[in-house]
């Protein structure tokens, strides 16, 4: 070794130079391993908001299912009594025998083959329907039909038609069997707790226009978005996905749906 070389580890082991030195060794190993751990733990907190949106879809798509089931088979009773008794119906006694659901949140009505409302505990629905969409589609046959988000002239509420088909003793047209429901009905379950104040819950349709979504407490009606291209675009997917917010580059969104249809068990 040479005497420079010796002189320079002289310099290099004396503590005014080995301290400092060790002293910022530590500190690097210690801030790398924060922040390891902090990476750790940001990517269990994103793994944890997925599974626990995706499990929050699917408890939600459930109770979306039991609720539109419940509301077809309420059809299916008024289309059957209708169609046996030659159109001859009273819905009081279907209510009375609890054939119906609870009116103050179902509203059954009926139109005759020209949209005019011949019995019924809905109120706010117009006399003559037969220009709605819900009407019209049941004259090329029977099948469950939901609405778009409406609202009656002299009322303020947002409302869900679900219909059937009814049919006289020759099978011809004679009517439909309509079930009005507050839209704000199926964003109910939005739990602030688990969703926040700026979570979103919303059920829209395979036209996509949603029937309702909420956030905190604002619902909105018939926003339409091109949910096909999300999904195509992998945006969105029914495992939890991450996605930014709309309008800010923070704050990701842990984003799940599920596909249900009222034959879903």
């Amino acid at each position: 070794m040479t005497k420079l070389s010796r002189q320079r580890l002289h310099v290099l082991i004396e503590p005014r130079v080995l301290f400092p030195a060790f002293t910022l060794i530590v500190l690097a190993v210690v801030w790398g391993a924060t922040l390891y751990l902090i990476d750790v733990e940001r990517a269990n907190a994103r793994k944890a908001a997925a599974v626990s949106t995706s499990d929050q879809v699917q408890t939600y798509g459930a109770q979306v299912v039991r609720a539109v089931r419940e509301i077809d088979l309420t059809l299916k009773v008024v289309k059957y009594a209708f169609e046996r008794n030659e159109g001859r119906i009273d819905l009081a006694t279907l209510q009375d025998r609890t054939l119906l659901p609870s009116n103050l949140v179902f509203k059954v009505s009926i139109a005759d083959r020209n949209g005019m409302i011949v019995s019924g505990m809905d109120p706010a629905l117009s006399n003559n329907v037969s220009y709605r969409t819900y009407f019209q589609q049941q004259r090329q046959g029977d099948a469950l039909a939901v609405s778009r988000p409406q609202q009656e002239t002299d009322s303020d509420e947002w409302r869900l038609f679900f219909t059937r088909r009814l049919d006289d003793e020759s099978g011809y047209f004679a009517g439909v069997a309509i079930i009005a429901v507050g839209a704000d009905f199926f964003v109910s379950g939005y739990d602030e707790g688990k969703l926040g104040t700026e979570g979103v819950l919303g059920v829209i349709g395979d036209d996509g226009v949603f029937r309702a979504r909420r956030t905190g407490d604002t619902v909105a009606y018939g926003e339409a978005v091109d949910f096909n291209t999300l999904l195509a675009q992998g945006f969105v997917t029914n495992a939890g996905t991450e996605a930014p917010r709309a309008g800010t580059a923070s704050a990701p969104r842990s984003v799940s749906f599920a596909m249900r249809s009222s034959t879903d068990s």
